[in-house]
């Protein structure tokens, strides 16, 4: 039986795998990039924006943002390992029922 731990350690492997941006990945999240880029930009203007006198607002406002972007990070990072072991899990349950019902192996590739 696969434990938690393993199923973590197969997720941690592919991790970097994962996350590497193939060519029809940058086409399909085009769209989304762009639209990061523009929300960026206008966070950037809204706070050059604010008078030099407010500098200390700013800089806490900059730190509050990094601060919530990196919670952020942190959550979607849990979700997707959760996503990935659950999604690795329902993978091996459907193959072990297609092997009961049919009584051969199946290559997933």
């Amino acid at each position: 039986m696969i434990t938690i731990n393993e199923l973590r350690e197969f997720y941690k492997d592919r991790e970097g795998d994962i996350s590497v941006l193939e060519k029809e990945d940058k086409k399909k999240i085009k769209k989304l990039l762009k639209e990061r880029e523009e929300k960026n930009k206008q966070l950037e203007i809204a706070l050059s924006n604010i008078p030099d006198g407010y500098k200390c607002i700013i800089e806490n406002l900059n730190k509050a943002i990094q601060e919530k972007l990196e919670t952020e990070n942190r959550l979607n990072g849990y979700f997707n390992e959760k996503s990935y072991i659950a999604g690795f899990c329902d993978a091996i349950n459907y193959n072990i029922k297609l092997i009961r019902n049919t009584g051969t192996n199946v290559n997933l590739k």
